[in-house]
């Protein structure tokens, strides 16, 4: 077997292969997450009710993503296993985006010895390896922001990419709304680089809408609403900017926890060259590549107010980073920086997975003592109340009322109103799962209650909480008595 074929071929399935390894090893226990269960509900409902909806005969727009959505309802008919679905989309992006970064290496004409190193890199990456089973579409954003890198280095060298720019940008949008932020950004970086002319511009519009409306005129006719309710519930339907400082503290621990050792390593190739090092690609991309990460830190900032910000947001942009570092790292040459960036790379993710996995494992098990409960004493017409909504909603069939307003968006209103309570007066749900305080907050003095079971979840182990001492939080299952 000669070197060409073996680069050719051997490289990226081995690649992928080790990525596999690496990501089953660390974290096959993160998966399925409560809202991955929210995709597989509407799932659930489309294949065996034709409807889209969470509570069936309710329809609702609770979800981000309508491409992923159609995803996992599409392999869970074809396999009948819609637990399974998820995982494998999830898993199947990530190597495709493995094998994305194989074909940028080869754009960037990297030899074997940097080829391989950038390559393990990206199998290490902290985040690519940590939602390769999650079940959401974390993966999915992080290929097409790699699909785009590609494609502007295409571009930079002459290549006219502009149909599949436009088509990858459009199914994008499809996956996360916000990633249109990003890829104005880009289309604006191409623009004053003279790489794209007026006519390209009508050409991207008429490309983009014949993509993106039809779901966009279903969804206005469906739901009565062009986009999501996961937006207006996570903070958008509220006042901006009121957690701005906490989100950008807490996206400053997100990005600096896991890409620490960029930044050392960077800071050593400054300290020892004493010069400028210069991009090892046309025209400075990592300009843009850091606006759009700038941009996108600010968006979350301003409009999430009613919970923290997740690294899977950011899956956006961390191929642009890694981009930047790999950029500056393998320019070097040095063995010894590659050594600590990828010794460095494997401890963070080990450490990921070693934070991660218990609290979660443990959280989604307990999970299971409401679950059950309800599935054994509630009425099949019993309204729950459950912050937690996806996995409850799915495995219970019952009929659940979301304090967030995900699937009742109704409930902002409300808020912003300080009538919380009068909104479940409406729907005089039976059970209500949460802690006391939440009890408080939604109920008021308007009902009689008594705790019917109760259960002890630990505080997900985030980098961010080593700052904070949060420890345990105990939640009960409260029946609620109306008559009073």
């Amino acid at each position: 077997m000669n070197r060409n074929y073996c680069s050719q071929y051997c490289i990226p399935i081995i690649a992928s292969f080790a990525f596999f390894i690496i990501a089953f090893s660390l974290f096959q226990d993160y998966r399925l997450g409560d809202d991955t269960y929210i995709y597989l509900q509407y799932a659930k409902h489309i294949i065996h009710n034709n409807e889209i909806s969470f509570n069936l005969g309710e329809r609702s727009y609770g979800f981000t993503s309508p491409l992923w959505l159609g995803l996992i309802t599409f392999l869970s008919y074809v396999t009948s296993s819609p637990l399974v679905a998820p995982e494998l989309l999830s898993m199947f992006f990530s190597l495709l985006t493995v094998l994305i970064w194989y074909f940028i290496f080869l754009e960037l004409q990297l030899d074997f010895k940097k080829m391989i190193v950038g390559l393990a890199v990206i199998i290490l990456d902290p985040n690519l390896l940590k939602h390769s089973f999650l079940g959401m579409e974390a993966s999915i954003s992080y290929f097409l922001s790699s699909f785009q890198i590609i494609l502007l280095l295409k571009y930079m060298k002459g290549s006219k990419q502009i149909f599949l720019f436009s088509v990858v940008s459009s199914i994008y949008f499809l996956i996360r709304p916000e990633s249109f932020l990003v890829s104005i950004l880009l289309f604006v970086f191409l623009w004053k680089e003279k790489k794209l002319i007026l006519s390209d511009l009508f050409y991207v519009i008429i490309v983009g809408s014949i993509i993106i409306l039809p779901w966009h005129i279903f969804a206005y006719n469906y739901f009565g609403s062009l986009f999501p309710s996961t937006f207006g519930a996570k903070g958008g339907g509220y006042i901006w900017g009121e957690k701005f400082l906490v989100h950008l503290f807490a996206t400053l621990i997100i990005f600096f926890g896991n890409y620490f050792i960029y930044l050392i390593v960077i800071l050593l190739i400054f300290i020892k060259k004493r010069k400028k090092i210069n991009i090892e690609s046309p025209n400075n991309l990592y300009k843009v590549f850091i606006g759009a990460s700038i941009l996108l830190v600010i968006f979350y900032s301003f409009s999430l107010n009613r919970e923290i910000v997740y690294a899977r947001y950011y899956c956006m942009v961390f191929p642009f980073i890694n981009f930047i570092f790999l950029s500056f790292l393998l320019k070097t040459g040095q063995k010894g920086y590659y050594i600590i960036a990828l010794l460095a790379l494997l401890t963070i993710s080990t450490a990921q997975s070693i934070l991660t996995k218990r609290t979660f494992v443990e959280n989604e098990n307990l999970e299971f003592i409401a679950i059950n409960w309800i599935n054994r004493n509630a009425d099949p017409d019993d309204i729950i109340v459950r912050g937690r909504i996806g996995k409850i909603g799915y495995l219970t069939n019952r009929k659940i009322l979301d304090p967030v307003g995900l699937i009742n968006p109704e409930i902002i209103a409300y808020y912003k109103n300080n009538d919380i309570s009068n909104f479940y007066l409406k729907y005089k749900p039976k059970y209500f799962i949460g802690g006391n305080t939440q009890l408080n907050t939604a109920f008021g003095e308007k009902v009689r209650h008594k705790i019917v079971a109760s259960m002890e979840h630990k505080s997900p182990f985030l980098i961010r909480d080593l700052r904070s001492n949060n420890g345990s939080r105990y939640e009960s299952i409260y029946e609620l008595d109306w008559n009073k």
